[in-house]
């Protein structure tokens, strides 16, 4: 009996990795990924920046989004990456460090594939 079939009978309905078709071979893909997310204050305005995504880090790193302080920080990096097309969903933020200066978080999410490259 497969691990699929037998946490099916368990109830449980198991989550199956995407595969992405190479070659005509199936491989295997991780959905899930991380980005640490900085928040911090320049010039009085409170920004917050992603460090790893080049799309949402800008030239050079440079790349700031405006931080509001009335709205979760999950619901803001959320709506940063889905409006990127950087993410199907942001799953959980962690806090990694805090300072007088910045915050850093970790971000885990599941990314957005190519649904012509996802084997259903």
């Amino acid at each position: 009996m497969s691990d699929y079939n037998y946490y099916q009978k368990q109830g449980i309905t198991p989550i199956r990795t995407p595969a992405v078709i190479r070659d005509g071979v199936a491989v295997m893909v991780e959905a899930r990924s991380c980005v640490a997310v900085s928040v911090f204050s320049r010039n009085g305005v409170k920004a917050l920046h992603f460090s790893g995504i080049p799309k949402l880090s800008g030239h050079k790193g440079t790349l700031n989004f405006p931080f509001d302080e009335n709205v979760s920080l999950f619901a803001q990096v959320e709506k940063i990456m889905l409006a990127n097309n950087m993410c199907h969903n942001v799953t959980r933020v962690d806090p990694l460090r805090h300072n007088e200066t910045e915050s850093v978080y970790s971000v885990t999410y599941n990314r957005r594939l190519l649904k012509s490259a996802v084997r259903k």
